[in-house]
C-alpha cells in the first residue's frame, strides 16, 4: 500500500527489503522503486 507505520504514503526512491524465516535466515532480497 506504500504507507508507511504511521498511514503517511511514504516519499519517491529506491526500497530494499529482506524477506526472513523463522530462524532469521535471510530467504529473499530485493529492491523497489516508488515514483510519486
Amino acid at each position: 500500500d506504500t504507507k508507511n507505520k504511521n498511514g503517511k504514503n511514504v516519499v519517491s526512491g529506491i526500497y530494499f527489503y529482506l524477506i526472513k524465516d523463522g530462524t532469521g535466515k535471510v530467504l529473499k532480497k530485493s529492491k523497489f522503486a516508488i515514483i510519486r
